[in-house]
């Protein structure tokens, strides 16, 4: 059974995020722990995505700090983000479709790695891990959905995180397809000592990997705990889930 680490990856202290008078981020702190598996989740519009932006570089919060292993990156670009080892995933897939499933790697593992071969040889040794290595030819437009996510995490990989901030990791998938991806998560973060903050609407997929979830609406933190106890949260329930989630 994995021991999660408890000294904190990312802080986010006292964010607020003002959109034209509306505040989409309300004095939101929460962390993401060493090696753990963390959800956010809540209603659409409830300020999730907001809150990915905040801590990649893409916006900059009115108030509040973000910290990677105690370093303030508040502000910070995303290129200069990414360098540290903070690297996201995206709802709206982005692979480059004309490309080959292993060109799409090798574009992020040239980053790190100059020598073309290498960053190839890197760039294969991502597939296995996710399971591509047999469509490694497949141009990008031709794969399934589930595929697509899988190069999602490859290309991510590829970029050496430290924390992988993934996005609707599981939209459009099946049952069966969204456990595969599951599996998958709870595997790479066993074998390469990632931390994973994942910004989902499946609550049950939530349920199912997270070792803690930390619920948000209207931009303020209504819930943070155990996936079993934030799911019977009175309040959570009421703004959110509109009844109990069954385990299983």
């Amino acid at each position: 059974m994995n021991t999660v680490n408890k000294s904190n990856m990312l802080e986010i202290e006292n964010v607020t995020k003002i959109f034209g008078g509306l505040k989409a981020v309300d004095d939101l702190s929460f962390e993401l722990r060493e090696n753990e598996i963390l959800g956010l989740i809540g209603p659409n519009g409830s300020g999730k995505t907001t809150v990915v932006n905040i801590i990649t570089g893409f916006l900059k919060p009115e108030k509040g700090s973000v910290k990677y292993l105690g370093e303030d990156i508040t502000g910070k670009k995303p290129h200069e983000i990414i360098s540290k080892g903070i690297v996201r995933t995206f709802q709206v897939m982005r692979p480059f479709k004309e490309l080959t499933v292993l060109g799409n790697v090798v574009l992020g593992a040239l980053i790190y790695e100059k020598n073309l071969w290498k960053a190839k040889d890197e760039a294969m040794g991502i597939l296995k891990k996710v399971g591509l290595e047999q469509k490694k030819d497949v141009l990008c437009h031709d794969l399934t959905t589930p595929d697509q996510r899988k190069l999602e995490l490859a290309r991510a990989l590829a970029l050496h995180p430290r924390v992988l901030l993934l996005d609707e990791v599981v939209a459009g998938l099946s049952a069966q397809e969204t456990s595969i991806i599951l599996e998958l998560i709870k595997k790479l973060r066993e074998e390469s000592n990632i931390s994973f903050l994942i910004i989902e609407h499946v609550v049950k997929a939530v349920m199912s990997v997270a070792d803690r979830v930390v619920v948000i609406n209207a931009g303020r933190k209504i819930a943070d705990g155990k996936p079993k106890d934030v799911v019977n949260d009175p309040t959570v329930i009421e703004v959110y889930l509109g009844k109990k989630i069954e385990e299983g």
